[in-house]
């Protein structure tokens, strides 16, 4: 008798061992369980914080392309910010606003704050790169291919490293310039950061957080460097030629020695630090939605750009495709029955 109760109470202790084993591992998989941020309605208001360089125009040419799925106002107007202010997150509307210009964080607050008296819901996202990358690509944009100035080391590191005039780009769109704010703070006021290095990760995990359709992520690039032929409107219009942009590992020497400058670093610790914590975040993302699984998915999302790519081009054309404002959305129509057939 003895013998068979030992042998129960063995069988008991082992079988919580086991439960409470179970359980354990349940906890552990639950919180790494991927938590999407919500519906996205025709009452949401989407508010892209739009830096320089950043892939920015092809972002917001898919936000105004989910705008325009799900019945948001303002998908293809570019409204400026007194106007903003006085519709944006109304109580009284029962319809949400996109926004998605080069508007600074400190350049919309009116308008945020509204969101924030009235809990209406919003969603806030921005996009960052790499910052010396992030630089010279405005560098090349603005002061090669819009100035027509002749590109040289010279001009380089006094653009982007010299007297500090784009240092801390991120700081200046995405901060609110409290002298008691970081990177960590400012990066927890928004819903979602993407990162232009980590394109279509980015999208693929924004598709998750707001429940979207693969057709909502569709996208042409807004503006390709190593494309001579100019896409943005602006470009367009006033013939400007493209310069190409070379990529970090074949610039000069000196140029890639800022990255690992103390001056470079101080000048630009507030973009840095976002940048890493962009990227860490992203990777928590992933590894909620499930490493393996997330890896079929983006498979799966990039044979259907090459579809699209093949079937409308790779390259946004506002003078002859349709687009939603300016070079942003550009050839949607296109896209769409690209989403339909396959």
């Amino acid at each position: 008798m003895k013998t068979l109760t030992l042998a129960s109470l063995t069988f008991v202790v082992v079988s919580l061992l086991i439960l409470i084993s179970i359980s354990s591992d349940s906890v552990q998989a639950s919180s790494l369980q991927f938590t999407q941020w919500g519906e996205v309605t025709s009452a949401t208001n989407i508010v892209f914080v739009k830096p320089a360089k950043v892939g920015g125009s092809t972002v917001a040419g898919v936000v105004r392309r989910i705008s325009a799925k799900r019945n948001i106002l303002d998908f293809d107007k570019q409204l400026d910010l007194k106007t903003m202010t006085k519709v944006l997150c109304q109580r009284k509307k029962h319809f949400g606003r996109v926004v998605a210009n080069h508007h600074t964080r400190t350049d919309l607050q009116n308008a945020l704050h509204a969101c924030d008296k009235n809990r209406v819901q919003m969603f806030l996202l921005s996009w960052v790169r790499e910052p010396l990358e992030r630089c010279l690509s405005q560098y090349y944009h603005i002061y090669v291919s819009r100035m027509k100035e002749p590109p040289s080391l010279e001009s380089k590191l006094e653009y982007c490293g010299g007297d500090g005039r784009f240092d801390d780009h991120f700081e200046e769109y995405l901060s609110l310039h409290d002298p008691q704010e970081s990177a960590e703070t400012t990066i927890r006021q928004f819903d979602y950061v993407g990162i232009s290095n980590r394109f279509d990760e980015s999208m693929l995990v924004l598709k998750h957080l707001l429940g979207l359709s693969y057709s909502e992520i569709l996208y042409l690039s807004a503006k390709n460097s190593s494309n001579p032929i100019p896409s943005g409107k602006q470009d367009i219009l006033k013939h400007n030629s493209i310069h190409r942009h070379l990529p970090l590992s074949e610039e000069p020497t000196e140029v890639q020695h800022l990255l690992s400058s103390e001056a470079w670093k101080e000048h630009n610790r507030f973009s840095l630090n976002f940048f890493t914590l962009a990227n860490e975040k992203l990777d928590e993302h992933i590894a909620a939605i499930g490493n393996d699984v997330f890896a079929i998915k983006l498979a799966e999302y990039r044979s259907l750009l090459a579809k699209a790519h093949a079937e409308c081009g790779t390259l946004s054309d506002p003078v002859h495709m349709e687009c939603y404002l300016n070079d942003h959305g550009c050839g949607y129509k296109c896209l769409d029955a690209v989403a339909e057939k396959f």
